[in-house]
């Protein structure tokens, strides 16, 4: 299907990526995007298990520390800002997933609200609102270099 696009696309539109939901960020997707010269995009589940490769003396072991996508290193910090009382943290790494055959390369975007404004609110359950922090894992398979 995707060769039958390009295809039809060629000479009008020079395409670069493949941007796919999230259900389609799977190993399967980034070799069918690999295979036509496309970089893919797109998002991972929340709870995906990504690694740091493993640094030490030991040469057969591949996976290193776990990731917490809310307590990222700040030496992958990319860019900061804040905008609203909502601090967005993007943070770019390559990273180790057991589900893929190669490192992939991830951006996590993460949003912290720094006011408790929520905390005075309740749920219909009568317990209290949660300042609600989310993170989203972006996989951009294929680039070998920085993205942002």
């Amino acid at each position: 299907m995707i060769i039958a696009l390009l295809t039809l696309l060629k000479g009008f539109i020079p395409l670069s990526y493949l941007m796919l939901d999230g259900h389609f960020g799977n190993n399967n997707a980034m070799q069918m995007s690999q295979q036509v010269g496309l970089f893919l995009l797109s998002k991972l589940r929340h709870d995906s298990e990504l690694y740091l490769p493993y640094s030490g003396a030991d040469k057969k072991r591949k996976y290193g520390d776990r990731l917490n996508p809310r307590q990222m290193d700040n030496s992958y910090l990319v860019q900061s800002s804040t905008e609203d009382g909502v601090r967005t943290d993007v943070y770019q790494l390559q990273s180790l997933y057991q589900k893929f055959a190669q490192p992939v390369n991830i951006v996590i975007l993460l949003k912290t609200k720094l006011t408790a404004k929520l905390d005075q609110t309740r749920h219909k359950k009568g317990r209290r609102a949660k300042p609600r922090n989310g993170f989203y894992i972006l996989i951009c398979g294929g680039f070998e270099n920085k993205l942002l």
